[in-house]
């Protein structure tokens, strides 16, 4: 480890000045793997995740306890009191504060409100996997592993993460003492550049670290709201368009940023579930009644996995008192699997479903197509289709 120029300990002139590029040495002559330097400080972190930090100390940036200027690199040891961690993944310095990030994706803070490392508050689904802050000023920011952005904010006084567009981000890096380092930019509409992150991380690697079932319906990190003839169920982007190529093509193929979507002519029950599942993979369903509804949604979304769960709901659930309603739902919709499932129950409880009221309501194609799937389903010989005709003229009569 090597170190030149000039690191201001405190406002009296005490200064470390190398002209020359100067050996630094480590305790028990360890690896460094990583380096921040901050406005006035400097961290390591060593190739066994230990942190060793050194400089100015005037307001306790060093997180060391106390508010003494260090010469040379002192071990920041973990208080397991206040951050519950075996090691660090990241240490960065700012100006007058340190950040870190723990291997658990815990983020804490050392400014000029303490001398010890803070854990932060976040409210969040999503593990924090990376850290960037400012050497001239307080400014940091995090990101987790599905590319939400937080910056530092106070909730109750207590020191938390908040989340923000990633246009606030950019514009925190900007114009303060720092070269603009531009990953990609467009030119808006309105003739501005503007900074495009297309460095989001798949969201696939959220699959270990995020409990998606915890957001369903929440408030909490909501960009978008579903809005239903009942009410309106609070969604997130981020997990309909990774969750549903239907909505995904709704949502990104949309000129203007949708804020609201209108889903209020649809079966609001039905929708619920169908947008549960998303969240969970769980059909919360207790009867077959929104069953052809939920079904029709998974079609559109090519969802195998949603069809296969309504479809075992389905066949447990077909009995002789709903087949008929139940039949007719699957045939208004046009749901062939769940038609031909209907089949055997049919057969089973014909000579009651002909004598039934719901059956004499049907129109007289539904009928025709019970009969016909009867006929088709049915393995005794003495249903001919001379049968067939005699009970499909019989409901033409009693049509």
């Amino acid at each position: 480890l090597w170190f030149w120029g000039r690191l201001n300990l405190d406002s009296s002139g005490d200064v470390i000045d190398h002209l020359t590029p100067t050996l630094i040495e480590l305790p028990d002559d360890t690896v460094p793997k990583f380096i921040s330097a901050g406005d006035e400080h400097i961290a390591v972190i060593e190739k066994y995740n230990k942190v060793y930090i050194w400089g100015n100390n005037t307001v306790g940036q060093l997180g060391l306890g106390h508010r003494r200027s260090v010469r040379h690199p002192e071990h920041l040891v973990i208080d397991r009191s206040i951050v519950n961690t075996n090691s660090y993944e990241i240490v960065l310095c700012g100006y007058r504060s340190t950040v870190i990030l723990t291997e658990e994706g815990i983020v804490g803070i050392c400014n000029e409100n303490t001398t010890n490392i803070v854990q932060t508050v976040c409210d969040h689904s999503f593990r924090i996997d990376t850290l960037a802050t400012h050497w001239r000023t307080n400014f940091f920011a995090a990101a987790d592993v599905c590319g939400f952005y937080y910056v530092l904010g106070k909730v109750n006084d207590i020191a938390s993460l908040i989340r923000v567009a990633y246009e606030d981000i950019a514009d925190g890096f900007i114009d303060i003492g720092t070269p603009c380092v531009v990953y990609q930019t467009k030119r808006a509409s309105s003739g501005i550049q503007r900074i495009i992150n297309s460095d989001v991380r798949d969201p696939d690697q959220c699959a270990d670290h995020v409990k998606v079932a915890d957001l369903y319906n929440s408030e909490n990190y909501s960009d978008i709201q579903i809005k239903l003839s009942d009410g309106v169920i609070y969604a997130h982007k981020l997990i309909l368009t990774k969750q549903s190529a239907n909505l995904k093509k709704t949502i990104t193929e949309n000129s203007a940023e949708i804020k609201v979507m209108d889903m209020s002519n649809m079966n609001s029950t039905a929708y619920r579930t169908y947008i549960k599942f998303l969240y969970t993979g769980i059909v919360d369903l207790h009867s077959i009644d929104n069953i052809p509804d939920v079904f029709s949604l998974a079609e559109q979304d090519n969802n195998e996995k949603l069809k296969s769960l309504c479809l075992h709901i389905w066949n447990s659930e077909l009995k002789q008192e709903n087949i008929v309603s139940a039949f007719h739902k699957a045939s208004t919709l046009k749901l062939q699997s769940l038609i031909n499932d209907c089949g055997g129950v049919l057969c089973q409880h014909l000579q009651y479903i002909l004598k039934s009221e719901e059956y004499n309501a049907l129109p007289v194609l539904t009928k025709l197509s019970l009969l016909t799937l009867v006929a088709m389903h049915s393995k005794e010989s003495t249903f001919t289709p001379q049968v067939l005709c005699s009970q499909s003229a019989q409901s033409h009569s009693a049509g």
